[in-house]
Parts: C-alpha cells; sequence; structure tokens
C-alpha cells in the first residue's frame, strides 16, 4: 500500500514499497500525480513487471537518438518527423529525463506553442511525434505511462475543397500556359486526379496505349523514384483520357522516360513548377491562386457532378477508404433531391400558399 503525505511548502510525496523490500518516493507539487504514480508501481508490482528506476532518467534527446533508429518511415515522413523535433520539441525536452516529463508539463507546452502562434497542424504534429517516441518508451518500460497520449489540443479548421470551373477557370489556365508539356500536364491532372508524385513519377512505360490504360505504380518523393506497395490502394490502374493520347505519346523518346520531365529528362520538381509556371498561368487566367493539390479536387469534383459513383471516383483516385472520397458527396446532381422533395411535399400542402406576411409588390 502506498503511503502518501504532504511535504511543506505545498508538496506531495508518495512512497511504494517493492517486492524486494526497496522503497521508492516521488515527490510533486500535485497529489494526483503522486497518486498515480503510486497507482501503477503498485499494479507493475501486482503484475510481476519491474522497472529499474535509473533507467527512466535517460533524456528525451537521448531517446529520440535511440527510437529515430529504430524508425521504418518513407523518408518524406521521416523529414517531417524531424524537422518537428529540431523546430518545437529539441529546445524544450532534450534534456529532460523522461521520468520527470508529466502531463501537465506537456500540456503547458502546447499551451505555449498555441501562445507562440504555431499553427494547429503544427501543434498536432509536434505533439504525436513526442507522444510516439514515449509510447516506445513506455513498451520499453522506461517509464509506466505516456503523459503526451490524449491531450486537448487545437483543432486545425478545415479549408473547403477548391476546384477549377470547367467552364471559364480551366479553358482560361490552358490557354495560360505557353508550353505544351505543362498544358498537357494539367489537363491529364484535371481529368485523372494523379498525385504530383505520381504524375512527375509516371514513365512512358506505365502505359498502355493500344488499350488506354495508366498503370500507376510509381510515384517520385523527395530521396527518389520508389514503387507502391502492391496492397496499397494507390497502386491502381485508371484509363487515359482519348483526348491526351495522341499528344503524350508525341511527348516521350525512350518507354523508360518520365512523361512530364524537366529540360534533360529529370522528373519536376514541385516547388520549382508552382513558382515558375503554375503561379503566373493562374494571375494571367485571372484565377484566385489555388494549390496544385487542387488540381486532384478538380478531377473529383467534375466527375462527381457527372453523376459518376463515389466507389468509381475512389478507385481512380486510389483513396484507401471511401471516407476520404464522401467529401464530394455533395456534389452530385441529386445530393438534394430527396430534401427537395419533401420540402415541396409539405409546401403543397398548404393551403392557401404561405406569404409570409408579403403583399404582393413587396420586396420585404
Amino acid at each position: 500500500m502506498a503511503y502518501i503525505r504532504r511535504l511543506p511548502p505545498q508538496k506531495w510525496n508518495a512512497v511504494v514499497r517493492l517486492p524486494n523490500g526497496k522503497r521508492r518516493s516521488l515527490t510533486h507539487p500535485l497529489r494526483k500525480v503522486v497518486a498515480d504514480w503510486a497507482k501503477d508501481i503498485e499494479r507493475d508490482n501486482a503484475r510481476g513487471v519491474t522497472r529499474d528506476p535509473k533507467a527512466g532518467r535517460i533524456t528525451v534527446g537521448e531517446w529520440h537518438e535511440r527510437w529515430r533508429a529504430t524508425r521504418l518511415l518513407e523518408p518524406s515522413t521521416l523529414a517531417g518527423y524531424e524537422s518537428r523535433w529540431r523546430t518545437h520539441i529539441e529546445p524544450v525536452w532534450k534534456t529532460v529525463p523522461l521520468n520527470t516529463i508529466t502531463r501537465t508539463d506537456v500540456q503547458a507546452w502546447v499551451r505555449a506553442m498555441v501562445d507562440a502562434g504555431v499553427g494547429p497542424r503544427v501543434v498536432q504534429q509536434s505533439v504525436a511525434v513526442l507522444s510516439s517516441l514515449l509510447a516506445v518508451a513506455v513498451a520499453e518500460n522506461l517509464i509506466p505511462a505516456n503523459p503526451a497520449a490524449r491531450l486537448k489540443l487545437p483543432r486545425a479548421p478545415k479549408p473547403p475543397d477548391r476546384y477549377l470551373d470547367r467552364d471559364v477557370e480551366f479553358p482560361a489556365l490552358l490557354a495560360a500556359l505557353t508550353q505544351g508539356r505543362d498544358r498537357l500536364l494539367v489537363d491529364f491532372a484535371c481529368h485523372t486526379g494523379l498525385r504530383w508524385g505520381e504524375l512527375t513519377g509516371l514513365r512512358a512505360s506505365r502505359i498502355n496505349w493500344l488499350r488506354g490504360i495508366v498503370h500507376v505504380v510509381d510515384v517520385w518523393t523527395p530521396a527518389g523514384r520508389r514503387e507502391y506497395p502492391k496492397r496499397r490502394a494507390s497502386r491502381r490502374d485508371i484509363p487515359l483520357p482519348e483526348h491526351l493520347k495522341e499528344p503524350l505519346r508525341q511527348m516521350y523518346s525512350g518507354p523508360e522516360d518520365f512523361l512530364f520531365a524537366a529540360d534533360g529528362g529529370q522528373p519536376l520538381h514541385e516547388a520549382n513548377w508552382r513558382n515558375r509556371v503554375w503561379v503566373p498561368a493562374l494571375k494571367t487566367a485571372g484565377i484566385n491562386y489555388l494549390p496544385i493539390h487542387a488540381m486532384r479536387h478538380t478531377a473529383a469534383s467534375w466527375l462527381v457532378m457527372d453523376g459518376v459513383d463515389l466507389f468509381r471516383v475512389q478507385a481512380l483516385l486510389g483513396h484507401e477508404s471511401i471516407t476520404t472520397t464522401m467529401r464530394y458527396a455533395h456534389l452530385a446532381p441529386a445530393a438534394f433531391d430527396q430534401i427537395q422533395a419533401s420540402w415541396k411535399g409539405r409546401q403543397n400542402d398548404v393551403d392557401p400558399p404561405v406569404t409570409h406576411g408579403l403583399q404582393e409588390g413587396d420586396t420585404g
């Protein structure tokens, strides 16, 4: 049974006796912290789990080096982890021992980031990195619980999906593109919905010109070309837009050529293409700024508005879950038919028609 007592000034101390007869103690300003700590120790004792008190003294920085070496992540994902570590985690936690971190400490860190103007998404990502690091420490029996789990985090408002208007913006954008290759890329992306890495990693050998099928297998990343795993939905076959078949065939000289290549045959660099081609074309066409990813939204939106069912759109885009594709459901031509019919039926039951107090000629 743990012994908890109050110490001056305004501190609490818990003492727990271990099965080997030794004692462990913790002092903290909050009674709940020492009480929860004591319960964890007693629970471990009952399960026969032993934890070396000295093991948790390793600092977050030291543990990060060991944790990082075990990560099996895509290079781009790992680069994002490292960015959050250097910017927001390392300056605060590097020298802090793992076993001294409390939930209150981590929540205070979140509060400090919010007060400093750090965006909600960056805060969420930073906490996710720290929580992942500490979760492994729990699994290794270095600390009893993850103090970064299930915190109250700021919510990132989700901006509405923007897509190109088919009758005005899309033709204007194509007309503003001076290079044929860039025009074909935008036309192709706005019909197929390929991601940027899929566009720039697409080789001529991945197209079955006879059947008009595009095998989406390769993706270009900052670390180079990689192939999608065979069981991923991203690995898929999609139709080749008929009006682009011949123009695309004239763009390459060999089957291993990248279809949308920069000068010299290398894959296009996203930031360079965006600043040199995409943004100037938007300005010339009189279109407010859209991210490159809007071409993918455009493909999905047009299809749904034409009545293509969401499962076919999901297959085209390579979404793992239909839930992701449901974001376009409101664009379906019959999306509100039943609601409108219900309202109309109710209105027909009203006799005489409701005028809401307006007389003929009134504008309200």
